[in-house]
């Protein structure tokens, strides 16, 4: 059996086991078939991974958030020209870019 047609059955099994294994659990695993499918459908750019034509609309997935705190920043940033400020933020920013797109 082809790869493509043995990963769109092991998800239909494990949309199966939602009720008994749970959203969580079920969204985790269907995350990496998906992401295996999309990468068998050519649909994967610069490690960023398209949604599969076969997922179906409204499913639920398992994403990373990436929250930065500056500690300090508001204080800082009152005693700062505006402009001067959205310059230092934007270049910190600008350093961030890279790893996060690299992970996807």
């Amino acid at each position: 059996m082809e790869e493509r047609e043995e990963l769109e059955k092991a998800i239909t099994r494990l949309e199966a086991q939602r009720d008994i294994l749970g959203d969580s659990a079920v969204d985790t695993d269907l995350f990496g078939l998906y992401r295996r499918l999309s990468e068998l459908n050519g649909l994967e750019t610069q490690g960023q991974v398209e949604a599969p034509l076969t997922m179906p609309a409204g499913e639920r997935r398992v994403v990373t958030v990436l929250f930065c705190d500056v500690a300090g920043s508001t204080a800082l940033a009152e005693t700062m020209d505006p402009e001067a400020w959205t310059k230092i933020m934007n270049d910190a920013l600008e350093l961030l870019v890279e790893p996060v797109e690299r992970y996807g």
